[in-house]
């Protein structure tokens, strides 16, 4: 009896299972939603990239690594076997901005990986230098190494950079591939072939956005960076005088920049080159600015409205909606 006692004392005391106050949700701080892969470390975005920004949820980020990268693979090989994938290489051969163009500020990565120093006439004492064990270090041939692993990471098509921002990846595209090198033709592809096979190839994709440069999220470098770039994507896409634009601005893990004074700059851009603001649905083109912890992705595009905002799933829902109402007509 004692002992049944003690026993009924204790789960009183405890209280039946689920009786207990409810759980506060528990919040998260900033370290939460972001990190890296725990795997190793990986190389990061960085000043003067472009490619292809994907979103997803934060529970499946390596699922929907591999899902996205082998979804622009597949993708790939019909966009370069296309009349269309023909076309657009050979009138945008070169990204928009180049790397080296010091719009806002300096883009090169790492000045001592950009250019291979010449050797010739160095002295010997220069190449090679004794090692803690009394050995040479040769400097040259660590160089020539170097540069031969650059080289062929260089030759990818697509390469996975680390934002450091959970439910986010970037796919950094080849600047010397003319397919890729300014990849909104080649994602714009994707969603046409969407709206003509409403199939969502992804499975954990949820937004799929061509980028044409980063650069650091300072408001005066987004501002100077996207001037050079509408000018330049203006030269290869012409709009009419009445033409409409919009001005998109998203912000994740980042406080540093002022919204609303950066989307007022944007828009005195798209004023200053003549067009009319439409921030409804109807314009031309979107000045989209994507502001990512430590990076900003900058894009100029003229699919924004069309392909629904570059939400993958939004396309093919509708692509869906359109063959049924094609059907019953």
């Amino acid at each position: 009896m004692s002992s049944s006692g003690g026993n009924k004392g204790k789960r009183e005391a405890g209280g039946p299972a689920g009786s207990g106050p409810a759980r506060k949700k528990k919040k998260h701080n900033k370290s939460y939603y972001t990190g890296g892969s725990k795997r190793g470390a990986r190389e990061e975005w960085a000043d003067g990239d472009h490619g292809v920004l994907m979103t997803c949820e934060t529970g499946v980020m390596g699922l929907a690594v591999r899902s996205g990268k082998a979804y622009l693979h597949s993708r790939y090989a019909d966009w370069v076997a296309s009349d269309k994938g023909k076309a657009w290489a050979e009138a945008h051969p070169l990204p928009l901005v180049p790397r080296d163009q010091t719009a806002g500020g300096d883009d090169s990565k790492d000045d001592s990986k950009a250019t291979k120093p010449s050797s010739a006439g160095a002295p010997s004492s220069v190449a090679k230098e004794d090692n803690d064990d009394g050995g040479e270090i040769d400097f040259e041939a660590a160089m020539d190494a170097e540069f031969e692993a650059l080289a062929k990471k260089d030759k990818l098509t697509f390469r996975n950079l680390e934002t450091k921002v959970k439910g986010t990846f970037f796919v950094g595209t080849q600047p010397t591939d003319p397919f890729v090198a300014q990849p909104d033709g080649f994602i714009n592809f994707c969603f046409d072939a969407i709206a003509s096979a409403p199939v969502n190839g992804t499975q954990y994709i949820s937004r799929i956005v061509p980028v044409h440069v980063t650069t650091k999220p300072k408001l005066e470098r987004i501002v100077a960076k996207t001037g050079a770039l509408l000018t330049a994507w203006l030269e290869h896409h012409p709009q009419p005088a009445d033409a409409k634009f919009t001005v998109i601005v998203k912000r994740r893990i980042n406080k540093n920049v002022d919204r609303t004074k950066l989307t007022s700059d944007l828009v005195g851009l798209g004023l200053a080159a003549g067009f009319t603001l439409e921030w409804k649905r109807g314009y031309d083109f979107a000045i989209s600015v994507d502001i990512i912890l430590n990076m900003a992705a900058i894009s100029i595009l003229s699919g924004y409205d069309t392909y629904h905002k570059y939400n993958i799933q939004a396309a093919v829902n509708a692509a869906m909606i359109a063959n049924e109402e094609s059907k019953t007509n």
